[in-house]
């Protein structure tokens, strides 16, 4: 029968005069061919690695600087943080603020006993002044007047100091602009105002001093003032132990303002707002600007190819620039390498650091604790 089929499959040509057409292999040598090019591309690939890892670069190190940590001076509170880790911060710039209840409770109470020991010697005044009166005459009030002139000069001096600190204090806050002007110039007022009525005491103290000095030549008037010196002398002493506590705990309260020491960059922030802060715990550590150095870690076979002055060229991380530096001065002792080089050397291998200079004409951004490669060429 005609046009049987076979499995489905006509015996004779298909329609339409399609030939199939069939596929052979690659001749053999072409086989060998691209086998032995993918083996040499893999041993190529192979000797790159050992090559790139083991016999180009000739000492391995690392990026590294001056760091500075900066502590609170006080135990207290973390008040607020002005900077955050990467800003650019100059020198004297605030970083942050610190509430210390304990210092400004102690401020307070130092303040209170001021005010009570000034009210004590304005009694002890009074009542000097009553023995006074019925012991002298009327020509003998500008004793008295001395006595009260000294008191008085004496409270107004104290008042003095403390506005003084405030005015100082406000002086610096406005260079930082983080002061009102209106607030600078009430506190300059009142600054210059009690300083011209310390002025004035002054100068009717030293009125009455020389009218007491003619007062002094009238019978035992002397013993006198060395009674009144005798008794007020107590409450001087603790007043002016006082004033002088209160200044020194106004001081430390101003040193709660954390300001920068140098230039730089804030590397890291270790606290937070809210956070409590104490002397022996970091704030932050601040990386000096112009301090990055290279630390080349070097094997004591090869000391003698770095001399210092010697003029290098490394390549650093992660960006594999080409960075230019010399040669100041090898290390005192040996010492393992950093861990991020550790895989370039043997086993417990100890190493002599060498420090190197970077040119800062070159104007690149490094990152501290980067790595550094010195090749051979």
């Amino acid at each position: 029968m005609q046009g049987t089929e076979s499995l489905g499959f006509p015996k004779g040509a298909p329609r339409g005069g399609y030939t199939p057409v069939s596929v052979t292999s690659p001749p053999k040598h072409k086989r060998r061919y691209l086998t032995g090019l993918l083996l040499i591309l893999v041993l190529g690939g192979i000797g790159f690695q050992v090559w790139n890892a083991l016999f180009r670069y000739r000492a391995y190190g690392v990026i590294s600087g001056r760091l500075v940590k900066i502590s609170s001076p006080v135990t207290g509170t973390l008040q607020h943080l002005y900077v955050q880790d990467g800003d650019q911060i100059i020198q004297g710039q605030l970083l942050a603020t610190i509430e210390s209840a304990e210092l400004r409770h102690k401020y307070e109470s130092l303040k209170e006993d001021l005010a009570i020991e000034s009210a004590n010697m304005t009694a002890s005044l009074a009542r000097l002044k009553l023995d006074f009166t019925f012991r002298l005459d009327n020509s003998h009030g500008t004793m008295v007047a001395l006595a009260e002139t000294l008191a008085s000069l004496a409270a107004e001096e104290s008042r003095l100091v403390e506005y003084e600190s405030n005015f100082r204090r406000r002086e610096k806050l406005l260079a930082r602009q983080t002061v009102s002007e209106e607030e600078y110039i009430q506190h300059r007022m009142l600054y210059e105002g009690q300083k011209a009525k310390v002025a004035r005491l002054q100068e009717s103290l030293d009125l009455l001093r020389s009218r007491t000095d003619e007062l002094q030549k009238l019978g035992d008037n002397d013993k006198v003032l060395r009674l009144w010196k005798d008794q007020l002398m107590p409450c001087q002493t603790r007043i002016e132990g006082l004033q002088k506590q209160i200044q020194r705990h106004r001081d430390m309260l101003a040193a709660c303002q954390i300001l920068a020491p140098v230039n730089g960059v804030i590397a890291t922030r270790h606290c937070f707002s809210g956070e409590a802060c104490n002397p022996s715990s970091p704030l932050f550590t601040l990386l000096e600007e112009n301090s990055l150095t290279v630390v080349l870690y070097v094997p004591q076979q090869s000391i003698t190819e770095y001399s210092p002055g010697q003029q290098l060229s490394v390549v650093v991380s992660p960006n594999w620039n080409s960075v230019f530096c010399t040669v100041d001065h090898p290390g005192k002792s040996f010492m393992a390498p950093p861990d991020s080089i550790k895989r370039f050397y043997h086993a417990g291998q100890h190493l002599l650091p060498v420090y190197c200079r970077i040119d800062e004409k070159q104007g690149l951004k490094l990152s501290y604790g980067a790595t550094a490669k010195a090749p051979y060429f």
